[in-house]
């Protein structure tokens, strides 16, 4: 009996076989990337399950009485405010936080700050912010009814 040889079949293409499978591994990689991405865009963007406050409607307006502040740099300022509630109050706030929240906020501040319009405006919005902080849900906003400075 003769021994057959047995052809060997040459090997499979190693080389194929390692770059589909690191295909693969790519393709599953960059999905996960994406899907990260996305969701950490949607967790910036907004989310979140929590339905948002609707605006404020305003009610009545409080005017403060006058004041005279000491500017940081030794000028002076006569600063009237009155104060925009919402709807929500029932009784008109006390003004006298948000007086001293302005003489807080503007003896800090210098003639020549208050004289430029950006850094006025600046300033007004940050008077706005402590004061919406001072009374939440019942002031939304603050006008000047006075504002001279020597």
């Amino acid at each position: 009996m003769r021994k057959q040889k047995m052809e060997e079949k040459p090997p499979a293409d190693e080389g194929e076989g390692r770059k589909t499978k690191v295909k693969r591994k790519l393709v599953i990689l960059a999905g996960a990337v994406i899907v990260a991405i996305a969701l950490a865009g949607y967790l910036m963007v907004g989310g979140s399950t929590a339905q948002a406050k609707p605006a404020p409607k305003p009610g009545n307006v409080v005017k403060l009485d006058s004041i005279f502040l000491n500017l940081s740099d030794g000028h002076y300022l006569k600063l009237g405010m009155a104060l925009q509630e919402t709807t929500d109050v029932t009784a008109d706030v006390d003004g006298s936080q948000a007086l001293d929240a302005a003489i807080e906020l503007f003896s800090r501040v210098s003639m020549a700050q208050l004289n430029n319009a950006d850094q006025r405006d600046a300033i007004k919005k940050q008077l706005i912010s402590k004061i919406e902080s001072i009374y939440p849900d019942k002031v939304m906003d603050v006008y000047y009814t006075e504002f001279v400075m020597q």
